[in-house]
C-alpha cells in the first residue's frame, strides 16, 4: 500500500486528495481510503491548505503503507 496524492479539480485549479492506494493502482482510480486533502494554490491569506487525519495516517503507517515523495515532503518526513 502507498500513501499518495490523487489529482482532482479542473484546468488551472488543481486540488489533491491524500489517499491510500495499492502500489500499482492508477493515480485517480481505486482509492482504498482518503485520509486528507491538499490545496496547492494560495488562498487570500497566501496560505496553502493541508488537512490530514493523523490517526488514520498513523494507522496506515503502522500497517506498512509507505508515503510517496510528495506526501513525505508535505508531512516533513523527507527533505529535498
Amino acid at each position: 500500500m502507498m500513501i499518495r496524492l490523487s489529482l482532482r479539480g479542473c484546468v488551472n485549479r488543481p486540488f489533491y486528495l491524500i489517499t491510500v492506494q495499492r502500489n500499482r493502482a492508477p493515480r485517480d482510480k481505486k482509492i482504498t481510503e482518503q485520509i486528507g486533502s491538499f490545496d496547492p494554490l494560495p488562498n487570500m491569506y497566501n496560505e496553502r491548505l493541508v488537512a490530514i487525519n493523523f490517526d488514520r495516517l498513523r494507522a496506515w503507517l503502522a500497517y506498512g503503507a509507505s508515503p510517496s515523495k510528495p506526501v513525505a515532503k508535505l508531512l516533513g518526513i523527507q527533505s529535498f
